[in-house]
């Protein structure tokens, strides 16, 4: 019985339609575990449609964990929307963050690119690099207030 075709289709099958997708979510969840999204969508989960200035296929570094072209952002009059595109939702529900849980923390060079740290959160903030242009950032000057440097006298 182990040895006949249509048992070798159905094991193949399976793998296919039920394994590997389990374990495409299993992979996806943990790491959003990893880079911090699961604890900003402790606070910052949000199940309301997301309109205003969209930018899809966005880059970014959560934590230590990079999503490259995965991402939408959609700035709105009182936060920042963020979504990952439908394969990688899997322990990654959107995210509504305000703009005054958002703190900039200047351009930082990470690999070969210049990017904008962000920090998302009040205790314990999450790092958040993204690339420079990627949201209106003068929004933040306005809520958060802008991280000056630090002046020797």
């Amino acid at each position: 019985m182990l040895d006949t075709p249509w048992f070798r289709v159905a094991v193949i099958l399976f793998t296919a339609f039920v394994l590997i997708p389990l374990f495409w979510c299993l992979v996806v969840w943990m790491l959003s575990r990893a880079s911090g999204w699961g604890r900003l969508a402790r606070t910052y989960e949000s199940n309301r449609r997301f309109e205003g200035a969209t930018s899809r296929w966005q880059s970014a570094r959560i934590g230590l964990i990079s999503y490259n072209r995965v991402l939408t952002f959609t700035q709105m009059e009182d936060g920042l929307g963020l979504t990952p595109m439908p394969l990688f939702s899997a322990g990654h529900p959107p995210l509504f963050i305000p703009w005054k849980a958002i703190s900039y923390g200047g351009r930082k060079r990470s690999f070969f690119a210049n990017m904008d740290l962000l920090q998302v959160g009040d205790e314990k903030p999450v790092p958040f690099l993204i690339s420079p242009g990627s949201i209106y950032l003068a929004r933040l000057e306005v809520e958060a207030p802008l991280s000056a440097p630090e002046l020797s006298s």
